[in-house]
């Protein structure tokens, strides 16, 4: 029947999406054992670690197409050479293709230029499509409302799943990101809305 056939592909729709939250959610593991181990500090948002802090089950919000963590912006070279080293490549959504020649190229005085001017570098692993947005500040300094991220990572919270710790935002900065977030897109997604509703429903009941 029509219903069946509706019930088969939701529960088809829910299994792929719980697949897909577990591989975001084993490769933010990985990539914070990765930064942990070489002594740089690690603060993951958005993604899975909002689906575990507001949802309560991974499965139950729709992964995106990456990992957003923000490391300090002294520890930016060190985790650029690891995810380099780690089958990663750099791209530049945006850049031109002499943009994406000049980016590749820079030097160190260059690199700190860039850094001081951009919030994020793009990272993506070809063999499976992951993508890790590595930022050092969570909007770009034009931005009319910006981030004291020292300040945020004085606040960091622990998750724990599978027996492992995540550094996480905190709820009341993971708050004012996703709301920045969904503003700057004048609140298109339905999604956006929503994000902002659980992660405050969930703060209130700590």
């Amino acid at each position: 029947s029509v219903l069946e056939e509706i019930r088969h592909e939701l529960r088809a729709a829910s299994s792929s999406s719980a697949r897909r939250a577990m591989f975001f959610m084993s490769e933010l593991l990985a990539l914070t054992d990765l930064f942990r181990s070489n002594g740089i500090a690690l603060a993951s948002f958005k993604g899975p670690a909002l689906a575990h802090e507001a949802y309560g089950n991974l499965a139950l919000r729709q992964c995106g197409d990456d990992i957003d963590v923000l490391i300090p912006i002294e520890q930016v070279s060190r985790a650029k050479s690891l995810l380099l080293e780690g089958g990663f490549e750099q791209f530049f959504p945006s850049g031109s293709a002499a943009e994406w020649r000049f980016l590749l190229a820079m030097d160190e005085p260059a690199e700190s230029r860039y850094l001081d001017k951009n919030c994020e570098y793009h990272f993506v692993r070809r063999r499976d499509g992951l993508n890790v947005d590595l930022h050092w500040r969570i909007n770009p300094p034009e931005m009319a409302m910006p981030f004291d991220e020292a300040a945020l990572f004085s606040r960091l919270t622990m998750i724990n799943f599978a027996g492992k710790q995540i550094g996480r935002v905190h709820p009341a900065d993971h708050l004012l990101i996703l709301a920045f977030n969904g503003a700057k897109d004048c609140w298109k997604r339905l999604d956006r809305i929503v994000d902002n509703q659980k992660v405050a429903a969930a703060a209130g009941q700590r």
